[in-house]
């Protein structure tokens, strides 16, 4: 799986093979159709495995009531952008080559994205009404923090000078001061 997803970060999933894939593991080409019956059933492992792990950390984030909304929104942000940092090339993949997933997967995973990014919407808008003036509408601090983030996947050198906790403590520290004026 980590090769695939190597692969399809790197060259695209439509410029790879399952040639390449099995030459990348050390395989025959007709083997690795023994483990995955095609390249599409290798990039909706990929997608759906990086979408379900994002959603159930924010999912177990967002239900500790035993913090604030801001404090959840930063455990938000920071686990978002470790899952970044410590799955880069799965997590390019499930961010940029999700649009070649063949129905009904695409719309799933559509979906799956779309929840997502509404559950940190409203985890934003509970923090702004619990804690601060802010002029600007959550879902453009939401597109402003998943983009500050995404850098991370495409700046693989960059990403790996720093550990993965202090980047996103650090990121995070900065999008919370920066966006919402908090200190969490």
């Amino acid at each position: 799986m980590a090769a695939a997803a190597y692969l399809f970060s790197e060259r695209g999933y439509n410029a790879t093979t399952m040639r390449e894939l099995a030459t990348q593991v050390g395989m025959e080409a007709s083997s690795i159709y023994n483990h995955f019956a095609s390249k599409q059933a290798l990039l909706q492992h990929i997608c759906f495995e990086v979408g379900y792990t994002f959603e159930k950390r924010l999912k177990l984030i967002i239900d500790n009531q035993n913090h604030t909304a801001a404090q959840r929104l930063r455990a938000g942000i920071e686990a978002h952008i470790l899952q970044l940092a410590t799955n880069q090339h799965a997590t390019a993949v499930a961010n940029e080559e999700w649009r070649y997933l063949e129905q009904p997967f695409l719309d799933t995973y559509q979906h799956l994205r779309r929840s997502y990014e509404q559950q940190l919407t409203n985890l934003i808008s509970e923090a702004i009404s619990e804690n601060c003036q802010v002029q600007l509408p959550p879902r453009a601090i939401l597109l402003t923090v998943l983009s500050a983030a995404a850098w991370i996947q495409r700046s693989h050198n960059t990403a790996k000078q720093t550990k993965p906790q202090v980047l996103s403590s650090e990121i995070t520290d900065w999008l919370m001061r920066g966006l919402l004026h908090l200190t969490v």
